[in-house]
Protein backbone atom coordinates (compact mmCIF):
# COMPACT_ATOMS: atom_id res chain seq x y z
CA UNK A 1 0.00 0.00 0.00
CA UNK A 2 2.66 2.56 1.20
CA UNK A 3 4.89 1.97 -2.75
CA UNK A 4 1.20 2.65 -4.60
CA UNK A 5 0.61 5.97 -2.40
CA UNK A 6 3.91 7.28 -3.74
CA UNK A 7 4.63 5.35 -6.66
CA UNK A 8 8.24 4.34 -5.69
CA UNK A 9 8.66 8.01 -4.25
CA UNK A 10 8.20 8.84 -0.27
CA UNK A 11 5.64 11.06 -1.16
CA UNK A 12 1.96 11.04 -0.37
CA UNK A 13 -0.53 10.92 -3.48
CA UNK A 14 -3.44 13.57 -4.41
CA UNK A 15 -5.43 11.21 -6.49
CA UNK A 16 -7.75 13.22 -8.59
CA UNK A 17 -10.76 11.18 -9.53
CA UNK A 18 -12.89 12.20 -12.84
CA UNK A 19 -15.36 9.82 -15.08
CA UNK A 20 -16.26 10.80 -18.48
CA UNK A 21 -19.78 11.73 -18.60
CA UNK A 22 -20.50 15.25 -19.21
CA UNK A 23 -21.92 16.24 -15.90
CA UNK A 24 -19.03 14.91 -14.29
CA UNK A 25 -16.95 16.46 -16.74
CA UNK A 26 -18.25 20.22 -15.84
CA UNK A 27 -17.38 19.63 -12.40
CA UNK A 28 -13.60 18.41 -13.93
CA UNK A 29 -13.55 21.62 -15.59
CA UNK A 30 -14.49 23.63 -12.50
CA UNK A 31 -12.41 22.10 -10.03
CA UNK A 32 -9.40 22.46 -12.81
CA UNK A 33 -10.13 26.18 -13.07
CA UNK A 34 -10.80 27.36 -9.50
CA UNK A 35 -9.50 24.75 -6.71
CA UNK A 36 -6.58 23.79 -8.58
CA UNK A 37 -5.87 27.33 -9.33
CA UNK A 38 -6.23 28.43 -6.02
CA UNK A 39 -2.47 29.63 -4.62
CA UNK A 40 -2.41 27.32 -1.55
CA UNK A 41 -3.47 24.16 -3.25
CA UNK A 42 -0.99 24.59 -6.29
CA UNK A 43 2.21 25.61 -3.79
CA UNK A 44 1.04 22.81 -1.52
CA UNK A 45 1.28 20.56 -4.63
CA UNK A 46 4.95 20.26 -4.01
CA UNK A 47 4.71 18.25 -0.84
CA UNK A 48 2.70 15.24 -3.44
CA UNK A 49 2.76 12.54 -6.32
CA UNK A 50 0.22 13.66 -8.28
CA UNK A 51 -2.08 11.19 -10.42
CA UNK A 52 -5.43 11.92 -12.15
CA UNK A 53 -7.67 8.67 -12.91
CA UNK A 54 -10.70 7.79 -14.31
CA UNK A 55 -13.39 6.34 -12.39
CA UNK A 56 -13.70 3.36 -14.20
CA UNK A 57 -10.30 1.79 -13.76
CA UNK A 58 -11.38 1.31 -10.19
CA UNK A 59 -13.67 -1.69 -10.00
CA UNK A 60 -14.51 -2.88 -6.80
CA UNK A 61 -12.07 -5.86 -7.45
CA UNK A 62 -9.20 -3.20 -7.57
CA UNK A 63 -7.29 -3.52 -4.21
CA UNK A 64 -7.35 0.09 -2.92
CA UNK A 65 -11.36 0.28 -3.97
CA UNK A 66 -11.86 0.77 -0.10
CA UNK A 67 -9.82 4.04 -0.44
CA UNK A 68 -10.12 5.47 -3.39
CA UNK A 69 -13.58 4.20 -4.31
CA UNK A 70 -17.05 6.45 -3.58
CA UNK A 71 -20.39 7.29 -4.82
CA UNK A 72 -19.75 11.33 -6.27
CA UNK A 73 -17.33 12.24 -9.22
CA UNK A 74 -15.07 13.77 -9.79
CA UNK A 75 -12.94 12.54 -6.39
CA UNK A 76 -9.72 13.47 -5.13
CA UNK A 77 -8.06 11.24 -2.45
CA UNK A 78 -5.09 12.05 -0.56
CA UNK A 79 -3.08 9.11 0.96
CA UNK A 80 -0.59 9.30 3.62
CA UNK A 81 2.78 7.84 3.04
CA UNK A 82 1.98 4.75 5.29
CA UNK A 83 -1.52 4.34 3.66
CA UNK A 84 -3.25 4.43 6.53
CA UNK A 85 -4.44 7.53 6.55
CA UNK A 86 -6.94 9.16 4.23
CA UNK A 87 -9.18 12.22 3.21
CA UNK A 88 -11.64 12.08 0.56
CA UNK A 89 -13.40 14.79 -1.56
CA UNK A 90 -16.27 14.60 -3.48
CA UNK A 91 -18.67 16.13 -5.95
CA UNK A 92 -17.96 20.12 -5.32
CA UNK A 93 -14.94 20.29 -4.03
CA UNK A 94 -13.55 24.02 -2.84
CA UNK A 95 -10.16 25.09 -2.71
CA UNK A 96 -10.58 25.50 1.46
CA UNK A 97 -11.51 21.35 1.44
CA UNK A 98 -9.08 20.43 -0.66
CA UNK A 99 -6.49 22.83 1.11
CA UNK A 100 -7.37 21.65 4.35
CA UNK A 101 -7.32 18.07 3.59
CA UNK A 102 -3.91 18.57 2.07
CA UNK A 103 -2.35 20.21 5.45
CA UNK A 104 -3.78 17.42 7.40
CA UNK A 105 -1.45 14.73 5.30
CA UNK A 106 1.60 16.77 5.05
CA UNK A 107 1.28 17.44 8.91
CA UNK A 108 0.99 13.42 9.35
CA UNK A 109 3.77 12.74 6.71
CA UNK A 110 6.02 15.93 6.59
CA UNK A 111 5.94 16.99 10.11
CA UNK A 112 5.19 20.26 8.99
CA UNK A 113 2.86 23.21 8.39
CA UNK A 114 1.73 23.64 4.99
CA UNK A 115 0.01 27.05 6.11
CA UNK A 116 3.32 28.34 7.02
CA UNK A 117 5.20 26.69 3.83
CA UNK A 118 2.18 28.53 1.75
CA UNK A 119 2.46 32.10 3.60
CA UNK A 120 6.52 31.85 3.34
CA UNK A 121 6.48 30.97 -0.17
CA UNK A 122 4.05 33.59 -1.13
CA UNK A 123 6.35 35.91 0.60
CA UNK A 124 8.88 35.00 -1.26
CA UNK A 125 7.32 34.78 -4.35
CA UNK A 126 5.87 38.21 -4.08
CA UNK A 127 9.60 40.06 -3.46
CA UNK A 128 10.56 37.93 -6.75
CA UNK A 129 7.89 39.81 -8.37
CA UNK A 130 9.12 43.20 -6.24
CA UNK A 131 12.44 42.36 -7.70
CA UNK A 132 11.21 42.09 -11.40
CA UNK A 133 9.82 45.07 -11.88
CA UNK A 134 12.67 46.96 -10.06
CA UNK A 135 14.99 45.00 -12.77
CA UNK A 136 13.06 46.21 -15.85
CA UNK A 137 13.46 49.56 -14.62
CA UNK A 138 16.94 49.37 -13.82
CA UNK A 139 17.11 48.26 -17.61
CA UNK A 140 15.24 51.31 -18.82
CA UNK A 141 17.06 53.78 -17.02
CA UNK A 142 20.30 52.13 -18.13
CA UNK A 143 19.20 52.40 -21.65
CA UNK A 144 18.57 56.26 -20.89
CA UNK A 145 21.75 56.63 -19.13
CA UNK A 146 23.85 54.91 -22.07
CA UNK A 147 22.61 57.67 -24.31
CA UNK A 148 24.58 59.81 -22.21
CA UNK A 149 28.10 57.88 -22.50
CA UNK A 150 29.53 55.18 -20.33
CA UNK A 151 31.55 56.97 -18.54
CA UNK A 152 28.38 59.30 -16.79
CA UNK A 153 27.61 58.98 -13.27
CA UNK A 154 24.41 57.86 -13.70
CA UNK A 155 25.92 54.56 -15.74
CA UNK A 156 27.72 53.74 -12.53
CA UNK A 157 25.22 54.34 -10.50
CA UNK A 158 22.96 52.36 -11.90
CA UNK A 159 25.50 49.48 -11.98
CA UNK A 160 25.88 49.83 -8.30
CA UNK A 161 22.30 49.42 -8.36
CA UNK A 162 22.29 46.17 -10.00
CA UNK A 163 24.66 44.50 -8.25
CA UNK A 164 22.73 44.99 -5.21
CA UNK A 165 19.52 43.88 -6.96
CA UNK A 166 21.80 40.57 -8.51
CA UNK A 167 22.51 40.15 -4.92
CA UNK A 168 19.25 40.44 -3.01
CA UNK A 169 17.99 38.10 -6.38
CA UNK A 170 20.16 35.31 -5.48
CA UNK A 171 19.67 35.90 -1.34
CA UNK A 172 16.08 35.00 -2.04
CA UNK A 173 16.68 32.40 -4.87
CA UNK A 174 18.42 30.83 -1.73
CA UNK A 175 15.78 31.24 0.63
CA UNK A 176 13.39 29.82 -2.11
CA UNK A 177 15.32 26.13 -2.26
CA UNK A 178 15.36 25.75 1.30
CA UNK A 179 11.94 26.03 1.29
CA UNK A 180 11.20 23.85 -1.20
CA UNK A 181 13.59 21.43 0.78
CA UNK A 182 10.45 21.30 3.10
CA UNK A 183 8.65 19.22 0.53
CA UNK A 184 11.33 16.68 0.83
CA UNK A 185 10.07 13.78 3.47
CA UNK A 186 11.90 13.02 6.31
CA UNK A 187 14.43 10.83 6.31
CA UNK A 188 15.04 11.66 2.02
CA UNK A 189 17.73 13.62 1.01
CA UNK A 190 17.62 16.94 -0.63
CA UNK A 191 19.24 17.23 -4.09
CA UNK A 192 22.33 17.94 -4.41
CA UNK A 193 23.32 22.01 -4.91
CA UNK A 194 24.88 23.50 -8.38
Amino acid sequence: MAKFAGYGEKRPLFLFITGRDPKAAKKVALIQNTAFKDERVALGAKFFRLAQVEADQITRSHPLYKIVGGRKLPRIVIISLDGKTHKKLEGRISAGRLFGAMKSIVRKDFKRSLGSFVNKMRKCLNELDKLESEKRRLENQKALAAKKGPKSSKVKLLAKKEALLAAKTKALGEKMKELLAWTVPPGEKTAKKD
